[in-house]
């Protein structure tokens, strides 16, 4: 059975603000079936919004992201991934290209990186507070840490970071850019991998290029999909995490006090936040079905698109209890932040690593951190489809 609206409903539907969910998706987790909705772009589309649902849909390899990124499909934005685009790949394909990468993000490789992520948010902290305050934390920290974390992985030159910041900031918005921000991405992409095919470069791109001189079964162009999707997912999506993560930790003093007396507990109380705070304002990435495929009570017809709306699953009362509620005790339990099933998020264990390196250094050197003014005074974005403060006035 479906929840089925004679005129589908918007998507996605208008925030109440800040990092409450649309009041919509309560009523959706409870009425049965899947919604159907009106995509930004290419049509209608199904909405899994209970936490079984967008588990079975994420697990379901009949529901295909590379026939999902088609210009004609259903989507939340106006970009349609280059083909070969490691999130826009099904089957052997996706699992080929997915095992280079993930051979450089293994648990030594990302422990590997932890000592410079400590020596960069150590800088960063102390470039902050020399001088009085208060200052802009969005700037200051929680978008420069991982966009000089990712940089220094990769291996882009300090000199060329002004280069692309302006274009990432462009694929992060639901409206097409002015300039072709894609293209010009690939071009600076290609720079670096030319580099490295001429003179070996021990970084993740360089290795990457070794083992396509090597023989591996990686082309270039696959090499400079993946360069860029690392690029773009390595600083927009984790700097709107600090910085929400931030607000809410400091807009309740006695939650920052928490984090600050019991050090041990940093890890746990960050995989809350996971669960909380609805980064991406969509929820997730479409899929369409291959075949015929019964999910949460509806038939999804071959063809059609599912977009799997995890922020929603992450607040579903019956995977957690009070999920509306910031539980800084709760037992950390597998929620929906970095995905699920095959295409589940590469960077996890790097993210996980940049996350607590950076908030016990906060806590730390920073023990009585505060909100410069009031929560009203916090500026939210508009107009991304990712969801955090623009700006963030702290005081230490």
């Amino acid at each position: 059975m479906a929840a089925m609206l004679t005129n589908p409903a918007a998507y996605p539907f208008a925030g109440s603000g800040e990092v409450n969910l649309p009041p919509e998706f309560a009523k959706l987790r409870a009425a049965p079936g899947l919604t159907r909705v009106e995509m930004p772009h290419g049509g209608a589309a199904w909405l899994a919004t209970r936490a079984q649902d967008v588990k079975a849909l994420l697990i379901d390899r009949r529901f295909s992201r590379e026939l999902a990124n088609q210009p004609d499909q259903p989507r939340l934005t106006y970009e349609v991934l280059p083909p070969g685009s490691i999130s826009a790949l099904d089957g052997p394909d996706h699992s080929r290209v997915r095992r280079f990468v993930a051979a450089e993000f293994t648990k030594r490789r990302v422990s590997d990186y932890a000592r410079k992520a400590d020596e960069i948010a150590g800088e960063l902290i102390s470039r902050m507070t020399a001088n009085p305050g208060p200052e802009d934390f969005v700037s200051a920290i929680a978008y420069s840490f991982p966009l000089l974390m990712i940089c220094e992985i990769i291996g882009v030159p300090a000199e060329d970071r002004s280069r692309f910041e302006g274009l990432l900031s462009d694929l992060r918005s639901w409206h097409r850019p002015t300039s072709d921000s894609r293209s010009m991405l690939e071009d600076y992409m290609d720079e670096l991998i030319e580099l490295r095919m001429q003179r070996e470069h021990h970084d993740l791109l360089g290795a990457l290029v070794g083992a396509h001189k090597a023989g591996a079964d990686l082309t270039r162009h696959e090499l400079l999909n993946i360069g860029i999707a690392l690029l773009a997912g390595g600083v927009g999506t984790p700097a709107s995490f600090i910085s929400t993560a931030t607000y809410l930790l400091l807009e309740d003093t006695a939650r920052w006090d928490e984090l600050r007396s019991k050090p041990d507990r940093v890890a746990a109380i960050l995989e809350e936040l996971l669960r909380y705070i609805p980064i991406g304002v969509g929820g997730g990435k479409m899929r369409v079905a291959s075949e015929d495929v019964e999910l949460g009570g509806t038939m999804v017809k071959k063809g059609e698109a599912v977009l799997p709306v995890m922020t929603s699953a992450d607040r579903d009362p019956d995977a957690f209890p009070d999920p509306d509620a910031i539980n800084l005790f709760r037992e950390p339990k597998q929620h929906f932040a970095f995905g699920m099933g095959t295409h589940r998020c590469l960077g996890s264990q790097l993210a996980r690593m940049e996350l607590l390196v950076l908030f016990s250094n906060l806590v730390r050197r920073l023990p009585y951190l505060r909100l410069a003014g009031t929560a009203e005074d916090v500026v939210w974005s508009a107009g991304d489809v990712v969801l955090g403060p623009r700006t963030l006035l702290v005081r230490w």
